[in-house]
């Protein structure tokens, strides 16, 4: 099973690919383990204007003879010293960051993608590419619109893939994602009703949808579109312009902390729902069919749903 994360640029997907590979352990390790330090940290730079600049591509294989992750980085523009078959979780970061650094620097974006296989006890068998962040100002920076469109296409012609798109927290007309992939896969018809979309950076609409009626009329238009998607917020760093080594650890505290951080942006989010309702009891509560969809946990259900149907 193959999942493509696509969204506009600064998006926050590569922060997901994190989250969820934290998430997808089949047993439990300690939260200090070198297996737990893998899960917990970052794979991809995160850094704001540069970000991921080519397809990263992941495949997870469980495999009880790893007790510990075992991680083999690969890629034709990779340069020689970033490849290896037997390297480490700080080898893979420091390479990946180095890659996507150069890029930003040249202010350019790559076709080719980079390839990371993790073997361990702890993963699911799955697949994830995390391409490009799309432009959205066609006239700022290097356009990689057309190569991302063939790499989506290519992708999506292989067997057991599906599309997880992230969606930008404003109204469903506005998110510029969808008619991306519209024009790329040949109509909306083609290809949203097999998707799974998570609404990153959701503490960015907290305040415009402090009451039920506001939040349901924002989520309306996406249920119409068979687009309701998961909400999610994840904390940032307050500076990311530090060296990789510091990066990697500043980000793995970020891990760590980032579902008691969302969880408690929800309560209180709830909280300020039913509060409004007790003075203006003509208002409305969030409906179920958007409560279901809070939470990170709640897209990981989801998609191992997914994976597990396939599998059946």
């Amino acid at each position: 099973m193959t999942f493509i994360l696509i969204g506009m640029q600064s998006s926050g997907k590569s922060t997901i690919i994190e989250r969820f590979l934290k998430r997808c352990t089949l047993t439990p390790f300690l939260p200090h383990s070198p297996t737990a330090l893998f899960f917990h940290a970052g794979i991809n730079v995160v850094k704001e204007g540069t970000g991921t600049r080519c397809p990263l591509d992941i495949t997870c294989i469980h495999d009880d003879d790893a007790v510990e992750p075992k991680c083999e980085l690969f890629g034709k523009k990779l340069s020689p010293d970033s490849k290896g078959t037997d390297l480490t979780v700080n080898e893979v970061f420091s390479a990946v960051t180095k890659h996507n650094m150069a890029l930003g620097e040249a202010n350019t974006f790559c076709s080719e993608p980079i390839f990371l296989v993790i073997r361990s006890q702890h993963v699911q068998n799955m697949r994830f590419v995390d391409l490009p962040g799309i432009i959205s100002n066609k006239l700022k920076g290097s356009d990689n619109r057309k190569a991302i469109k063939e790499i989506l296409k290519s992708e999506m012609r292989k067997p057991n893939t599906k599309l997880c798109v992230l969606l930008e927290p404003k109204e469903f007309a506005t998110n510029s994602i969808i008619d991306f992939i519209d024009e790329t896969l040949g109509g909306r018809d083609s290809w949203i009703s097999d998707t799974t979309f998570l609404m990153t950076k959701f503490d960015m609409k907290l305040n415009d949808s402090r009451t039920g009626s506001k939040s349901n009329n924002f989520f309306k238009e996406f249920k119409e579109n068979s687009a309701i998607p998961y909400l999610v917020i994840t904390p940032t760093l307050e500076t990311e312009n530090l060296e990789p080594a510091e990066l990697f650890k500043a980000r793995q505290k970020l891990l760590e902390e980032a579902h008691g951080f969302e969880m408690e942006k929800f309560t209180q989010w709830k909280e300020g729902h039913r509060k409004y309702l007790q003075t203006h009891p003509g208002d409305e509560e969030l409906l179920p069919v958007y409560k279901q969809q809070i939470g990170f946990a709640k897209a990981v259900q989801e998609m191992q749903r997914i994976m597990l149907d396939d599998t059946i």
